[in-house]
């Protein structure tokens, strides 16, 4: 046993192989020109694989732009097929090299593979599982909570008209499990229909528009010609069933928290906003930590006088203070618009959904900082110290902003459409008063850490 030992000790001293884990991504796939639903396609990093109903694995690596094939019992899918692993390090052979026509279509060995062009319209069940399998393989095995089930089983007449893409990827989370609880439930009162977005957002644009959609997944849920409620994106409770059941049932759901994680609230409290000819308003906010040592802002402006007409705002900075994302809805009764700018270090993205246009979109380089109708991010220039530092603006009316160079000497902020002077309290440039240029004028009423 005591020559056994140093061996053993040796084996378990060995590193053990990881599993690489392979993500399910709906794409295209043409196959001698014909579009085919068969089969799956994968992607783990700069990698992506498909799996045809039969025969090898096809690997596309995106870095060295060879194709290789590799047995497909070496990808084991989970129960859902939503992702496969395989072991860190596989048998392949080369197959060949291949072309691709832009960043996300990859063209070799007589096979295509091209985004997702989804269904725009009206759709059947049928056609959707037709559509996207991995969908119909999340409906057959998850299972709702019975009490949500029984809510919905116990529902008055309504209609329930679930928007969403196949493109998008909480569609993919929420669709198949509503759709599942619909099912368990077995409500003859309830009418459900699906209706389906196109790429990019753009079609049907009638619909888009009449609507008032801003984002995908969007439940709508009526009784008579009365909408009593929808879900737009994320659920405000656990899911989007039970957030449903609980319109049906007539109950009140509470404020939705918004989509972005975040972990200890770092501050909170509430703003007093004057502008130039004497109309006030209440902005209440919170300042959160984020996971990688970020900032999360988030915000809610109501005006004194017409109070249905709010400014919600969310923002994010990453650890070094540099932008991640902000996203501003003004709702002005049942009108909508949603502006949304994120990107990486190449470029950025300004989305605007929902208003009469329906959709509009820019680019733009990469920000330093941001200045947003929240009145915390009128400190976040200071991150930056004094200087000229560019700065995506967007102003309250939910309008696309641009990138301007912002100047900042002295805690005095001044850009093309915006200027102000602020006075912060802490290291988090949180603003105690703000003095803009035209008159207005911002003054914290209270914080709480």
């Amino acid at each position: 046993m005591r020559r056994l030992l140093p061996a053993l000790l040796l084996l378990a001293a060995l590193p053990v192989s990881a599993n690489l884990k392979w993500n399910d991504t709906l794409r295209d796939v043409y196959v001698h020109g014909t579009l085919t639903r068969e089969g799956q396609t994968l992607v783990n990093e700069h990698r992506l694989a498909y799996l045809p109903p039969r025969g090898d694995a096809w690997i596309f690596d995106r870095d060295t732009r060879e194709l290789l094939s590799a047995d497909r019992a070496l990808f084991t899918l989970n129960e859902d097929r939503t992702s496969a692993t395989t072991p860190d390090t596989f048998p392949t052979q080369r197959a060949g090299t291949f072309a691709m026509p832009d960043d996300s279509s990859y063209l070799g060995n007589d096979v295509l593979i091209y985004p997702h062009q989804s269904h725009a319209g009206p759709m059947s069940e049928e056609t959707l599982w037709a559509t996207a399998p991995v969908w119909k393989s999340i409906h057959d095995h998850y299972t709702p909570d019975a009490a949500v089930v029984e809510k919905l089983r116990a529902a008055k007449p309504a209609r329930v008209t679930i928007v969403f893409a196949t493109w998008c990827g909480d569609s993919k989370r929420a669709v198949p499990r509503l759709l599942k609880a619909l099912h368990e439930a077995n409500n003859p009162l309830l009418q459900v229909d699906l209706y389906g977005i196109g790429p990019e957002f753009l079609s049907p644009i009638d619909y888009v528009r009449d609507q008032r959609l801003t984002n995908v997944p969007t439940m709508i849920v009526e009784r008579g010609r009365n909408e009593i409620g929808r879900v737009v994106e994320t659920p405000v409770t656990a899911t989007v069933e039970q957030d449903v059941a609980m319109m049906l049932a007539g109950e009140t759901l509470p404020a939705h928290p918004g989509r972005y994680e975040r972990k200890a609230l770092l501050a909170s409290g509430h703003y007093a906003h004057r502008n130039a000819r004497g109309e006030t308003a209440t902005e209440t906010w919170e300042l959160w930590e984020t996971k990688d040592g970020g900032l999360l802002a988030h915000s809610l402006i109501v005006p004194a006088k017409t109070p249905t007409t709010t400014i919600e705002t969310f923002a994010g900075l990453d650890a070094h203070r540099a932008p991640d994302f902000a996203e501003v809805t003004r709702r002005d009764g049942d009108h909508v618009v949603r502006t949304r700018a994120y990107g990486d270090k190449a470029k950025w993205t300004v989305r605007a959904r929902g208003d009469e246009r329906g959709l509009v979109e820019q680019t733009c380089c990469p920000p330093k900082t941001l200045l947003l109708p929240a009145t915390l991010t009128f400190g976040w220039p200071l991150f930056h110290g004094d200087g000229e530092i560019d700065a995506l603006v967007m102003d309250s009316s939910g309008a696309i902003g641009a990138v301007e160079t912002a100047k900042v000497a002295k805690q005095t902020v001044a850009a093309r459409t915006i200027g102000y002077k602020v006075r912060t309290d802490s290291a988090l440039h949180v603003p105690v008063s703000v003095k803009l240029a035209d008159g207005s004028e911002r003054r914290l009423l209270d914080i709480k850490r």
